[in-house]
């Protein structure tokens, strides 16, 4: 399953939108808390066959796909999750 990782639009018109994962650093994201540790998971980002984790500060913590996609939509920031729950906001231009 393909997934991305989204910010809302309200977000991306504050901050340049980020092309690494080091321009990341100063954001927050919707942790998805992982029902095995309680923690929430990294974002991960490929660099050609590396896997590249990123954890950053949570504004908000949820354990469902559609309480995270939810939230994003509402403007808690940078979420990562399936690609075919956001596929009508990024054809309308409302996620990035």
């Amino acid at each position: 399953m393909r997934a991305g990782a989204l910010a809302d639009s309200d977000m991306l018109g504050r901050h340049e939108m980020p092309t690494t994962s080091e321009a990341l650093e100063d954001h927050q994201m919707i942790g998805f808390v992982s029902s095995r540790t309680g923690y929430p998971l990294p974002l991960e980002f490929t660099r050609g066959n590396e896997v590249i984790e990123v954890t950053l500060p949570t504004r908000l913590s949820v354990s469902s796909v559609e309480t995270s996609a939810a939230a994003a939509q509402k403007g808690f920031r940078l979420v990562q999750a399936p690609r075919y729950r956001f596929i009508n906001d990024l054809e309308k231009g409302q996620a990035d």
